[in-house]
């Protein structure tokens, strides 16, 4: 399960890529087909791909821009924003997605997760939390669209969704987004053991940041944006080669 994959992920408003710090500041960065396809030409194990928009503007992430994904890319990749619906589920894994991202927006959302996971299986369904860390010194589960803390444990909500049969658990420390200074290792240190894959994401900057966060507790994967989108203070799309990964399992 611990794979000590690295994953770029792709953040679009629309069809466009954009990159953001603390959901507030906007940078774009180029079209979501194109910069898609770069990092397929660089051999990245796979994409994460979120429309951040697409909620709030009471949409889905586009299925035509899912399926030129499929007929362009070369590896599996994971859609997210705005699915709701066992009919949008089923329409963007017709489209060629590997994966959808479900995010949670209350309480409720664990049972309608749990039967989405029966019916199209434990392997097509991420779970995407959202995670703010408080002046309490205390990482608080809450919903980027409704802007409030869900009323639920971090331990708790995490175990709950092993329960549910999710396939994959994407933790995102929304605190981080954008900033590039390292993965919140505190974070990592609190997950519980869980058997269920677990992805980490927000505030890495470098590869660097994700070698840090290894040494301190083996995930399945690292995901980040800046990483893989920024070089050198510049825009410039790129992915580490396969022997940096080796060495990244190897713990060296």
């Amino acid at each position: 399960m611990k794979l000590d994959r690295v994953i770029p992920v792709i953040l679009i408003a629309g069809n466009r890529v954009v990159k953001t710090i603390r959901f507030k500041k906007r940078r774009y960065i180029g079209d979501a087909l194109n910069t898609a396809a770069l990092f397929s030409e660089l051999s990245a194990q796979e994409l994460i791909i979120l429309d951040i928009d697409a909620r709030s503007s009471g949409r889905v992430i586009d299925k035509d821009l899912v399926k030129n994904l499929a007929e362009e890319l070369r590896m599996p990749f994971t859609v997210g924003g705005g699915i709701s619906s066992d009919l949008e589920i089923k329409e963007l894994l017709a489209a060629g997605a590997e994966r959808v991202v479900l995010g949670l927006h209350s309480k409720d959302d664990f049972d309608k997760i749990k039967l989405m996971t029966r019916k199209f299986g434990s392997s097509s369904i991420a779970v995407i939390i959202n995670v703010r860390y408080s002046f309490w010194k205390k990482y608080l589960v809450h919903s980027l669209h409704k802007g409030g803390k869900i009323d639920v444990e971090l331990s708790d909500c995490i175990e709950m969704l092993e329960k549910a049969g999710v396939g994959e658990i994407i933790i995102h420390a929304n605190h981080r987004d954008g900033l590039q200074v390292g993965f919140d290792e505190d974070l990592l240190r609190i997950l519980p053991d869980v058997n269920v894959p677990v992805v980490l994401m927000g505030g890495c900057g470098s590869l660097k940041h994700i070698k840090s966060a290894k040494k301190v507790r083996t995930i399945s994967g690292y995901a980040s944006g800046s990483t893989f989108i920024y070089k050198n203070g510049g825009i410039l799309i790129n992915y580490p080669n396969k022997e940096w990964i080796e060495q990244l399992r190897k713990n060296l």
